[in-house]
């Protein structure tokens, strides 16, 4: 039996061997095979027609004759914008715009004449001066329109901010400073961002590569270029440092030709081969400029894989050998341990229902964990150590992103400090019990508020808190909502008389403030006459001009139908006269607008100022109700006369 068992041995090990020997012959012919499949450098210029795909466009017998006369049309491109276009040593033009111009032209039966220059900048220049008729792909911009019209759009490519890995992520332009963006020269993308973003500062470069090198060597933060330009780029120059951050939806490329202003009729026949194009022919001219890299024999990795190869038989062989050696005294022990495992099996076969009994229970736990509908971390030493699914789904981090993230990361800086010292206190013992509401940082920008509850266990033989999370984010905005509405007038979003009751009026010494009282004039009349919503018209219009007329500091209020307040701080009485002037001015101008002069705005107004912390409101109040009547019985009706 014992030598039986020996020979079966032997003859697994020398399957084994074969069938390493038959898997290492396999992966040889395969990679030889592999590298014959050489691919080659596409370098198709022009997008070829047969015979049955021929489109031509019908031109009228004026166009017609206008070609005739107007003979070859120079055209300027750019010389180095691959892979839409370039003109390589030879003097050869070729790129996604060439094929897609050769169409076009061909189409349409315009004759093209290239116009060769050293960069973009020249061709405009050239376009300029009359160099050239036509200018090859370029977005339609304000400045370019002084001599240029455009046709229709033939290839649309979206913009995309690219920065590097490390840089953090960009939410709006307007909210950068002191950030530089590299741009190609004499671009159309340069002239908006001046225009439009001027708090970035601009680097010019002479190309595309120079300026997402720009970007991979830290000379400069960002740059803003076409996803098919940047994504080639990045690809064949090998900045795999940098990531494409976001597109921006308003800066899409639409290329288009452009004609010298003077040629309307030439820009109107190559519209006409424009709208020939199908999306699968752009397609196609796109595909032909995906480069296959080359590949050929790896003499290097043949040898390692025949070396590979003869050690693996000889380690066989020496391990049949030991082998050998091996099963002779396992034959000798064979009886011994025959004994022992009798022993072994039984404390097997408990150890396995311990083991199977404590998988299902962490199973069970686990499943609970991953499904609950509470997020759950456990945080020690200020970083998340372990989260469930909920987690992830709230943050917008993967587990493996949140596990290596410092708390605070995720957490507002207007609460950091405040969870950062609870936490410890809880740790610590001085807090008996661990609850709070923050606000969490998602991935995305986005703000989420949320409730959390703790409870100190143990991790790994250290104290952690074990964290319960909930999202209040719907419940704390229906709660501003409805502070919002109790303090607010619904129709002027004014404040209103339960804010005013809530506010505190403290004069501070030798900064007086001042109480402005308003009421509108005849407002009943226009209720009863024109209707309610002609007087909500004339509220709301009363409501805009305080609005206005005062500082974002001061506080204005609705207190009835036809009554206002103003509470304004640190005031004089040239600071109040010069309010009223505002005000009375721009009702003197609404009402310049008014025919009816029943529907005129009057507003009478009343003022006093004091710095006695003692008065109170309602007396402030009165003071300037009865100067404000005072002021109704004296001023017109229909409307104000100015000082």
């Amino acid at each position: 039996m014992v030598q039986t068992a020996d020979q079966n041995k032997k003859r697994y090990t020398i399957l084994i061997v074969l069938v390493l020997i038959l898997l290492a012959a396999i992966f040889v012919i395969e990679r030889l095979g592999s590298a014959n499949n050489k691919s080659v450098q596409l370098d198709q210029i022009g997008a070829s027609q047969t015979a049955e795909n021929k489109v031509m466009v019908d031109l009228t017998p004026e166009e017609q004759a206008y070609l005739d006369v107007l003979g070859p049309v120079k055209i300027c491109v750019d010389p180095d914008w691959i892979p839409y276009e370039e003109i390589d040593a030879s003097g050869k033009y070729s790129g996604i715009a060439a094929d897609l111009i050769d169409l076009i032209a061909e189409r349409s039966g315009v004759t093209l004449e290239l116009v060769p220059t050293d960069n973009w900048e020249a061709s405009l220049d050239e376009s300029q001066v009359g160099g050239c008729v036509v200018l090859s792909f370029l977005n339609d911009t304000p400045v370019r329109e002084g001599w240029l019209i455009f046709t229709n759009t033939y290839f649309t490519d979206p913009s995309v901010l690219i920065s590097r890995e490390d840089h953090p992520f960009i939410a709006n332009l307007s909210d950068l400073y002191g950030e530089t963006m590299a741009l190609p020269k004499g671009t159309s993308t340069e002239e908006r961002i001046r225009r439009e973003y001027p708090n970035i500062g601009i680097i010019l470069v002479d190309s595309e590569v120079d300026a997402i090198k720009m970007v991979e060597n830290r000379q400069a933060d960002m740059t803003l270029r076409s996803m098919t330009m940047a994504a080639y780029t990045i690809k064949q120059e090998g900045f795999f440092n940098l990531k494409i951050v976001e597109d921006l939806p308003n800066y899409t490329n639409n290329f288009r030709l452009g004609v010298v202003n003077s040629q309307p009729m030439l820009r109107d026949i190559l519209n006409k081969g424009i709208a020939t194009l199908t999306p699968q022919e752009v397609q196609k001219i796109i595909n032909q400029y995906v480069s296959i890299t080359v590949e050929s024999y790896d003499y290097e990795l043949i040898a390692w894989i025949v070396l590979i190869f003869g050690v693996v038989i000889l380690l066989s062989f020496l391990y049949i050998r030991q082998l050998g050696k091996l099963n002779k005294q396992l034959a000798l022990r064979q009886s011994e341990l025959e004994i022992t495992s009798q022993y072994l099996r039984e404390d097997i076969l408990a150890r396995k229902a311990s083991e199977k009994a404590l998988r299902t229970s962490e199973e069970q736990y686990r499943l609970l964990f991953e499904n609950a509908v509470e997020a759950i971390v456990v945080i020690q030493d200020g970083k998340p150590q372990l989260c469930n699914q909920k987690t992830v789904e709230l943050s917008g981090y993967s587990k493996e992103e949140l596990l290596s993230l410092p708390l605070e990361k995720i957490i507002h800086p207007e609460d950091q400090q405040r969870l950062s010292e609870n936490h410890f206190q809880y740790l610590r013992g001085d807090e008996t019990k661990m609850a709070s509401t923050f606000k969490m940082l998602r991935k995305d920008g986005d703000i989420r508020w949320l409730e959390m509850n703790s409870i100190i266990i143990d991790w790994q033989g250290k104290p952690a808190t074990l964290n319960f999370f909930i999202d209040i984010t719907k419940r704390k905005q229906a709660e501003e909502e409805i502070l919002y509405l109790v303090y607010h007038d619904q129709l002027t979003g004014l404040y209103n008389r339960t804010y005013l009751k809530q506010l505190a009026l403290n004069p501070q010494p030798d900064h007086p403030v001042c109480i402005f009282m308003f009421d509108i004039d005849r407002l009943k009349y226009v209720n009863d006459h024109y209707g309610h919503l002609a007087g909500d018209e004339l509220i709301t219009q009363v409501a805009g001009f305080l609005s206005t007329c005062f500082r974002e500091a001061d506080t204005v209020v609705r207190i009835g139908g036809d009554e206002f307040l103003a509470i304004i701080n640190d005031c004089e009485e040239a600071m109040a006269e010069q309010f009223v002037y505002c005000i009375k001015q721009s009702i003197v101008s609404y009402n310049e607008e008014i025919l009816d002069d029943h529907r005129k705005i009057g507003l009478s107004v009343g003022y006093t100022i004091t710095i006695d912390s003692e008065l109170s409101m309602e007396l402030l109040m009165q003071q300037a109700d009865e100067q404000m009547y005072k002021d109704k019985s004296r001023i017109s009706k229909s409307r104000f006369e100015l000082k």
